[in-house]
C-alpha cells in the first residue's frame, strides 16, 4: 500500500515549500510528525487509518436517560443510542457499574441525594468510544 504525505516547511511565520512524499506502509493506524532541521516538533497529526478498505467500523457512544432530576429514591431509565457497539460499560456515578446489552434500556434507582455524572464506554472488536454526561442526574432529598 502507498501512502502519500503532503507537508509544508515552516520558517518564522511564513509557510513555504509544499512537498509530497510517498512511502510504503502496511494497513493500520498511523500519525505523522513533522520536525524542522533541528529536530523541533512543528506539527503532529491525529491518528489516521491507512488501508485498502474503508475505515474500521469504530463504535460511537451515545445515551440518554429519563428522568434526569427528581426526589430520592429516583428511578431512571437509561437507553443506549450508540452505533456499531457490541459491548457496553456503564458507570452511573454513584459507584455502580454495569455491562448492560447494547441497544437496550435498563432501569436504575438512585437511593441517595446527589449530583451524578454518567459515563458509557461503547466497544466493538475495532476499538471503543466514551461518552460522559457530567452532572447528568440530580437527585434531591424528599
Amino acid at each position: 500500500m502507498i501512502a502519500v504525505v503532503k507537508a509544508w516547511g515552516f520558517k518564522a511565520t511564513i509557510w513555504k515549500d509544499v512537498y509530497t512524499s510517498t512511502l510504503s506502509v502496511t494497513e493500520g493506524w498511523y500519525w505523522l510528525s513533522i520536525y524542522d532541521e533541528d529536530s523541533v516538533l512543528l506539527a503532529q497529526s491525529d491518528s489516521v487509518f491507512c488501508g485498502t478498505d474503508t475505515l474500521p467500523p469504530l463504535p460511537i457512544a451515545d445515551f440518554g436517560g429519563r428522568p434526569t432530576a427528581g426526589l430520592a429514591p429516583l428511578a431512571v431509565w437509561f437507553y443506549d443510542q450508540s452505533i456499531r457497539n457490541t459491548m457496553n460499560e456503564w458507570d452511573l456515578g454513584d459507584g455502580y457499574k454495569t455491562s448492560e446489552s447494547p441497544g437496550g434500556t435498563f432501569r436504575y434507582i438512585y437511593e441517595t441525594a446527589g449530583i451524578y455524572t454518567v459515563t458509557l464506554i461503547a466497544r466493538n472488536e475495532y476499538g471503543a468510544d466514551t461518552m460522559t454526561r457530567k452532572d447528568y442526574i440530580y437527585v434531591t432529598e424528599p
